[in-house]
């Protein structure tokens, strides 16, 4: 069954996500997500995704059991494009963790604009942090 959503719909969904949503810092992190990080980024994968921005706020969403950090990562080479890289870890209820890297690729229209996040325009791709292998793109 489809169904359209009215902008009252819209409204109190945004609403619930910016609940869902707070900003922490890397070091009130849960322990077992840092190590998790650390022992992943001691390995290497074919992308050299950076490292973490801990000068930049972690954003934690809480919702019903799936709980994402989602980091800013600072890259380790020089960029030839403009990209911005945030990793995404994935903490479910059954102990399962999943890391991605969200690699946003601006249109340089969107990059001369004022940069509203509401009104991005360009690419997404998204890449197992582990493996480093391109999942999708948007």
């Amino acid at each position: 069954m489809v169904s359209s959503c009215t902008e009252d719909d819209l409204n109190v969904i945004e609403k619930q996500e910016k609940n869902l949503t707070q900003s922490t810092v890397y070091d009130q992190m849960p322990e077992a997500v840092k190590s998790n990080l650390e022992s992943i980024y001691n390995k290497k994968t074919k992308i050299d995704f950076g490292f973490i921005n801990q000068d930049k706020p972690v954003f934690k969403i809480d919702n019903q059991g799936l709980i994402t950090f989602t980091l800013a990562l600072k890259t380790s080479v020089k960029k030839t494009t403009s990209y911005y890289d945030n990793l995404v870890v994935e903490k479910r209820n059954t102990k399962k963790t999943n890391f991605y890297v969200f690699r946003y690729i601006p249109t340089e229209e969107w990059l001369s604009s004022n940069m509203d996040l509401s009104t991005y325009s360009g690419e997404i791709q998204v890449f197992d942090f582990q493996t480093g292998s391109l999942l999708g793109r948007m």
